[in-house]
């Protein structure tokens, strides 16, 4: 829904932080997923990942974490 654009403030605000796309997973679409940890430190150092995509999404992922601290 494109218009899902305009709660990702909201939704930031409230703690939850941006987890993946899952392409085509829906009959209308890709499926967006966030993520509420809920006050869990998720050890971003301790992730490994094999491809510069990952390391470049894990980042982003970080920085929206150390957003909601």
């Amino acid at each position: 829904d494109p218009g899902v654009v305009l709660l990702g403030e909201a939704l930031s605000s409230l703690g939850f932080v941006f987890s993946c796309i899952l392409p085509e997973t829906r009959e209308d679409g890709d499926e967006l997923r966030l993520q509420y940890l809920h006050g869990v430190d998720p050890h971003i150092e301790e992730i490994a990942t094999s491809s510069d995509f990952g390391r470049g999404l894990l980042a982003e992922i970080a920085a929206s974490l150390a957003k909601t601290d």
